[in-house]
């Protein structure tokens, strides 16, 4: 039976208009998370070098005391002492990157959390969208039923 141009079971399945917007804004979302995972990731990498480097100086430094101690040739000093002013210079350079790759990440927080406010705008209007158009189905299903009654309540009466 057809009432106000749609069959009972005819009903549309609900289709955000801004459905593809939404798919986008997701995957710009998600690309804005990777970068951000990568950047920390290097971070991470970096001071673990830097620990590594810390403790080899350290290591050095004990060694050459000891040496120093013994009272070993002048060369040999001044290869440690070279080595340990290397290192050091290293560990300022390591320290200089990981200053770079956390301001990096800044900005890849900044722009994950702007990319999480234009998703979520989007979300909210499709849910909006959801509950108007369930509460519009729900209305003409009512109506429909309506109707119905009315063409039973009719026959009967007659």
């Amino acid at each position: 039976m057809q009432l106000g141009g749609l069959r009972r079971g005819d009903l549309m399945a609900f289709r955000f208009r801004y459905e593809a917007l939404l798919s986008y804004r997701r995957h710009r979302k998600e690309m804005a998370e990777l970068e951000l995972s990568q950047c920390l990731k290097r971070i991470n990498e970096v001071e673990a070098t830097i620990k590594e480097l810390n403790q080899l100086y350290h290591h050095t430094a004990r060694t050459l005391g000891e040496l120093m101690k013994r009272g070993v040739d002048g060369r040999q000093i001044q290869n440690y002492g070279e080595f340990l002013v290397a290192l050091d210079q290293e560990v300022a350079e390591q320290i200089q990157k990981k200053a770079g790759y956390e301001a990096e990440a800044e900005e890849k927080r900044a722009l994950l959390l702007e990319r999480h406010k234009e998703l979520k705008v989007l979300e909210s209007l499709k849910e909006r969208e959801k509950v108007k158009w369930l509460m519009d189905q729900a209305r003409q299903e009512q109506k429909e039923l309506s109707e119905l009654s009315i063409m039973r309540y009719g026959r009967e009466f007659l």
